[in-house]
């Protein structure tokens, strides 16, 4: 037999509301969790000028989620009072710009505070097959300190050192949230 308790708002010995429902199924969290700051920006066109076995930011002018303004110049920032652990993840796809199969290496890189984190490099390597267009993606999970920030950068190799590569736009994402906890 189950049971059913009906409460429309619990609160704690002090008489602070913890959870609270509108009696519609719609209820309000005041524990003071969330996975906040979120973000999630995208490349709002194609970057052109990636050079051939050059570490090259990555540029995402648009931003979908940005719950605490934490996210500019595509990079992200942890601001006062923020810091912990946070899930960070991206995904770059990449082509050729003269639509020669000639891509052999695609890598993606996380930079912390200017430098890439820990030598950490994801990477695709097409050497036995190359490609025309090609996608890597990586998540992790890092412990921040206020002021620390993070961005996105990524190494290309062409067949012949073409410099001709471009990470196509709408494609090239990074996001993460602050984990609870």
């Amino acid at each position: 037999m189950a049971s059913i308790i009906r409460v429309d708002n619990l609160q704690d010995s002090g008489g602070n509301s913890i959870l609270s429902s509108n009696g519609s199924g719609t209820f309000t969290n005041n524990l003071g969790v969330a996975n906040t700051p979120a973000f999630s920006a995208r490349s709002s066109s194609d970057q052109t000028g990636i050079n051939s076995n050059a570490v090259t930011k990555i540029n995402f002018g648009t931003e979908d989620v940005d719950t605490d303004n934490s996210f500019a110049s595509s990079r992200f920032t942890v601001a006062s009072g923020k810091a912990g652990k946070y899930f960070l993840t991206s995904s770059l796809t990449v082509q050729t710009s003269t639509g020669v199969t000639n891509l052999r290496l695609l890598s993606l890189q996380f930079y912390k505070n200017g430098g890439q984190y820990d030598s950490t490099q994801f990477q695709n390597d097409y050497r036995n097959n190359y490609i025309y267009v090609g996608t890597v993606s990586a998540s992790l999970t890092l412990d921040l300190a206020v002021s620390d920030y993070i961005e996105i950068y990524v190494r290309v190799l062409d067949e012949g050192d073409a410099n001709n590569s471009i990470a196509i736009g709408k494609q090239c994402v990074f996001a993460g949230y602050k984990l609870i906890g």
